[in-house]
Parts: structure tokens; C-alpha cells; sequence
């Protein structure tokens, strides 16, 4: 793939690229370069398995920010008693009809459409995710390394920003602050920013709309700070540079100490010592 923006570009065949996306500088900088291989470039690895939360993600998106999309490609299973007669017909038929899709149980259909719709009745977040474009593909080149990267961003509107659409269990700013950096969603607003901003995109900040996945699916709006961007572009500068190290070298080593020795120093976690003033 080249250097470009992609509108039309299927998920499939964006997914196949080999160029460093965001899950992969998350793995380089939270795991290792050997986690990173085995992930992204083992040629006998498995295929990710998706789980009930990605499929209910993916299902979410689709509904707020592809409508057509949920359309052509989800179907919800009907209730019917497939003991009967007439529900067997039923379940025959919706097989049928539904060859090629992916298929959520009656509770996830439910759910998602639930999630998508405390969305679009917010205003603020209507206003975000409508007007603009949604799953661009973004290919570019580092400048420093050459390396090609790529991302895809939820929803670009036309006001320059990035919007990024998460489904969560807990929306309230303390919370999804936690959830934000144990996810490594610094890394993604970070990259987002630096792709789209490569690519001759105009975005200036990056908006993450949360909606909670359980009654009464509060939503939240949230812009990234500059502190978050800050830690996020330091640590990705940190992994592609690991990543070109990597790909030139043909080495992909687990974890070991920046000193190269394998060796490191192992302590008490900070809340294990002493306050001061404890005796």
C-alpha cells in the first residue's frame, strides 16, 4: 500500500497491510518486540479470536458511524422456539438470508442498537460523528525511519479533529482518564494525529465520545490533552525506532533492560514503600 488516503478501503483489506498501526506500537512499548512478531508477523500465527466485547464494539460503530454498513453486514437473530415447527421455518429463513453476515444473539443486537442510540440522541455527540468522514483509511511514511504506517480513524468531521468512538463500562471522567492509559489510548491520539497530519489532513485535536455499554449508556465527550498527546508521541517515537532496529536487524528479543544485558533491577512497586513519616 502507498502513501495516501483510502475512503473506499475495505476493514478486511486494510487489516491485511503490513505497515505499523497503533495495536502495534502499543505492544512494542506495553510488551516486546517478541510479543510484537508473534502478533503481527509470525507466519504460523492464529487468527485473532473475537471476542463478545469486539463484536459488540465493532457492531456499535457500525450502527453510529456506518449505517449502511450495519445494514449490509449485521443480522439480529430472531426470537423464535426452533422446537416447532414454524420456528424452525423461521430460523431457516433468517440463515439464509443472513449467509455472509455477522450474526449477533437477539441480547447483542439489542444492545448495540441501545448503545448506538444513546449516542446519536446526544447532541454534542450527533454533532461529531455526523458531517465528515468515517473509516478513512491514512498511509503514510515516517520521516526519521521511512517506516510505512497507517491508521484509520473513526470519524474525521470537517471541523479538524479526529473523533474516536469507545464503548466502555465506566464513561465518568476518573475512570476512563484510567481506562484511556491502561489501554494506551495516549498512543492512539498521538498516532492519529501524526498520520493524518502527514497526510495533509488538517486536525488539531483528537475527541474520544465514550458511551457506557449498560444502562442508561451515559455518554461523555472528552478532548485529549496536550499532556496525554505529549506522553503518547514520546512513546511512540520510542517504538518505531525499536521497530526499525527490529525489521533491520532481524531480531526480535523479548524483554530485557535498555543496557542489553538481561538483566534488571527488581523493587517493590512505588505504593509498597514506606510514607514518609511511617515508622
Amino acid at each position: 500500500m502507498k502513501p495516501g488516503i483510502y475512503e473506499k478501503l475495505g476493514n478486511a483489506e486494510y487489516h491485511s497491510s503490513s505497515a505499523l498501526s497503533r495495536s502495534g506500537v502499543t505492544t512494542l512499548c506495553r510488551r516486546s518486540p517478541l510479543h510484537f512478531w508473534a502478533a503481527h508477523q509470525d507466519p504460523h500465527r492464529k487468527p485473532v479470536e473475537e471476542t463478545p466485547a469486539l463484536r459488540l464494539g465493532s457492531a456499535v460503530h457500525a450502527y453510529v458511524l456506518e449505517p449502511e454498513v450495519w445494514e449490509s453486514d449485521y443480522a439480529v437473530a430472531p426470537r423464535c422456539d426452533r422446537r416447532t415447527k414454524e420456528g424452525k421455518a423461521t430460523w431457516a429463513s433468517f440463515v439464509e438470508e443472513s449467509e455472509g453476515k455477522t450474526v449477533l444473539k437477539r441480547e447483542e443486537g439489542a444492545q448495540a442498537v441501545a448503545i448506538g442510540e444513546a449516542v446519536l440522541k446526544h447532541d454534542l455527540a450527533r454533532s461529531l460523528v455526523r458531517g465528515g468522514a468515517s473509516e478513512v483509511s491514512v498511509f503514510w511514511e515516517d520521516e526519521e525511519t521511512g517506516i510505512l504506517c497507517r491508521c484509520r480513524p473513526d470519524h474525521l468531521p470537517f471541523s479538524g479533529q479526529v473523533v474516536d468512538l469507545k464503548t466502555t463500562q465506566d464513561a465518568s471522567w476518573d475512570a476512563f482518564r484510567k481506562s484511556a492509559y491502561n489501554f494506551g489510548y495516549h498512543h492512539q491520539a498521538a498516532w492519529y494525529l501524526y498520520g493524518c497530519r502527514a497526510a495533509g489532513i488538517d486536525c488539531r485535536d483528537f475527541i474520544f465520545v465514550a458511551v457506557e455499554k449498560t444502562y442508561p449508556y451515559a455518554v461523555a465527550i472528552y478532548r485529549a490533552s496536550n499532556s496525554l498527546i505529549a506522553l503518547g508521541r514520546e512513546e511512540v517515537r520510542y517504538a518505531i525506532k525499536y521497530y526499525a532496529r527490529c525489521l533491520e536487524s532481524g531480531k526480535w528479543p523479548g524483554y530485557m533492560d535498555e543496557g542489553g544485558t538481561g538483566i534488571r533491577s527488581l523493587g517493590p512497586p512505588s505504593w509498597a514503600l514506606p510514607r514518609a513519616g511511617d515508622h
